[in-house]
């Protein structure tokens, strides 16, 4: 047969009014039996063409690129499969924690099969860390702008201060201690990439040598402010998990900025303009 059904219909019409229908060509039985050959050649030819079209229709329902179209189709649903894990993942580790969640429930949120999740993420670490990486990013970026719009070293680092140590920590429910379970679960051999660790190192470094001149010159003191903030702000985030109350208060923020501006000139500034978004919750509860 013809691989294309079009032409080889066009054949079997042609052959049919050149044999049977010019008069004086054909005739008799001859002609009869040759009709109902063609016309039943015709009608297994249009079944054909009408099963092709069906199947081009069910494969471009499916994502399968046309004939002549480009080879991006089957990427681009990839992509929206992708978006959609990681849109249930965000959901579900806001809802149950990461530790509650499993790959069966972002899957099953995510509209596709348990087995399929595994084309595109190796464990639920891997998930997690996805997820975890834009939001903590675009926290720390909004973090990093609102530490340069302040004015004057002391207000710049009581702004870095309470927002890593006070407002991260209970920013969407307390997103962040999803961080500490899955860091907490982690076992030689697992997808775990310290990349998100040294980026956000990174952005500590430019916001301290952004609040005072001293520590911009001093890169060691600096490493170890670094050292020591990132202890912190793990130490927050467990609190807070048990004790919401237990977030730095207004005192102890401002014994931070002392203790880390000691080489800077004082300043005759007015009280912390952001003394009243900080709970004041007296000493600091430890787990």
């Amino acid at each position: 047969m013809c691989d294309n059904p079009t032409h080889y219909a066009m054949s079997v019409i042609a052959i049919r009014v050149v044999c049977v229908e010019i008069p004086g060509k054909s005739g008799g039985v001859f002609a009869l039996s040759f009709r109902r050959k063609l016309r039943l050649r015709w009608h297994t030819v249009r079944a054909d063409i009408v099963y092709r079209r069906q199947r081009t229709l069910r494969l471009n329902d499916q994502g399968a690129p046309p004939n002549g179209a480009g080879s991006h189709m089957p990427q681009v649903k990839k992509e929206d499969i992708r978006l959609a894990i990681l849109e249930a993942s965000h959901a579900l580790f806001l809802e149950k924690g990461y530790v509650d969640t499993t790959m069966v429930q972002i899957a099953k949120r995510a509209g596709i099969s348990h087995a399929n999740i595994y084309s595109y993420f190796t464990a639920k670490l891997q998930v997690f860390f996805c997820v975890y990486d834009k939001w903590f990013k675009a926290r720390i970026t909004t973090l990093e702008s609102e530490v340069m719009s302040a004015h004057g070293a002391h207000a710049r680092m009581r702004t870095l201060l309470a927002g890593l140590l006070v407002d991260t920590p209970r920013l969407d429910n307390g997103f962040s201690h999803n961080l500490v379970q899955a860091l907490s679960t982690v076992k030689p051999g697992d997808p775990y990439d310290p990349s998100l660790l040294q980026w956000f190192r990174e952005r500590l470094s430019a916001m301290l040598a952004a609040c005072a001149p001293s520590l911009a010159r001093d890169g060691v003191r600096r490493a170890r402010l670094i050292d020591m903030l990132v202890l912190t702000f793990d130490g927050c985030l467990v609190n807070y998990h048990v004790n919401p109350a237990s977030l730095p208060d207004v005192a102890m923020l401002e014994e931070y900025v002392t203790a880390f501006l000691s080489t800077e000139p004082a300043e005759s500034a007015p009280a912390p303009q952001g003394a009243d978004s900080v709970t004041a919750s007296g000493t600091t509860a430890t787990a």
